[in-house]
């Protein structure tokens, strides 16, 4: 199970974090074990995180979630990046010339309150268009930026709603960054099929086959009809991203087959569309 601990440091434990050489007490007074997940990619993976008087002292894999208590590089080195002496903990003012590296610390407030002055002052001279802004790969988590700038008024944020339309299987976990979840396991699988079996729903094969049945093509009316309604609602209220999570059993075969396809559909009604497999190959 990986994890670290406070006690490791450097550069070179930061690309490559010492998972074995410090030991925590966990089990020490005051030390309590928090659920929580990381965020450094798209996976969130679940993570113990151990914190006594306020701190937190160290990080493993969580057992019981989906990642099965593994962490890769990224999520051991969280400590590392919370301790880091270089991590910037306060507002800093420029007080000399751009380059110059000269800072001051300034109070939070103040800080807070000369940003929205020159936010402001913008959108005066030029209009809250003016002020753009992107925040990654469509994570989920980035709502509070999204929704500011909603509240702002610019219409500046990645050129409208970007559909993210995702495949998993439910025995390895449902996407936490999913929106809306939609489950397909009453559909005939493909898995009981000899000649299936080992493909995915990527092939003409397996979609010819999820397709081949009444229910498949009823319950794609339905889902088109209900998506093709939401998605200018969403649009309007100043979503800017929303992640389309289908689920069969195993994510290889139906669950692959329809969100290929709604993808499809999305794309043709006008939106941009991002498509992925999460348990393709597992």
């Amino acid at each position: 199970m990986a994890e670290i601990s406070k006690e490791s440091h450097g550069l070179k434990d930061l690309m490559c974090p010492d998972i074995v050489s410090t030991e925590v007490d966990v089990n020490a007074p005051g030390v309590e074990m928090i659920k929580s997940l990381c965020y450094f990619c798209h996976a969130n993976c679940g993570v113990l995180a151990y914190v006594k008087d306020g701190d937190v002292i160290k990080i493993k894999g969580d057992p019981d979630y989906s990642n099965k208590g593994g962490l890769c590089c990224r999520g051991t080195s969280a400590l590392l990046h919370v301790n880091h002496p270089a991590r910037v903990n306060h507002v800093l003012k420029r007080v000399g010339e751009k380059g110059e590296g000269k800072w001051e610390q300034i109070p939070y407030d103040q800080g807070i309150q000369e940003v929205a002055d020159r936010l402001n002052q913008i959108k005066a001279e030029s209009g809250a268009e003016a002020v753009a802004s992107a925040g990654g790969t469509t994570r989920t988590d980035d709502f509070a930026r999204r929704r500011f700038l909603n509240l702002f008024g610019t219409p500046s944020d990645r050129g409208g709603l970007n559909v993210s339309v995702l495949s998993f299987g439910f025995k390895h976990g449902i996407p936490i960054e999913a929106d809306l979840v939609f489950d397909v396991r009453f559909m005939p699988n493909p898995y009981y099929v000899a000649e299936l079996k080992n493909k995915t729903g990527l092939d003409q094969e397996v979609r010819d086959f999820v397709f081949s049945f009444q229910q498949t093509h009823e319950f794609m009316e339905q889902l088109e009809k209900m998506i093709g309604f939401l998605l200018p609602l969403y649009s309007e209220e100043g979503k800017t991203a929303l992640v389309i999570a289908i689920g069969c059993t195993g994510g290889h075969h139906r669950s692959v087959a329809v969100a290929h396809e709604l993808a499809a559909y999305i794309t043709r009604e006008g939106y941009q569309v991002t498509e992925n497999h999460r348990d393709i190959s597992r």
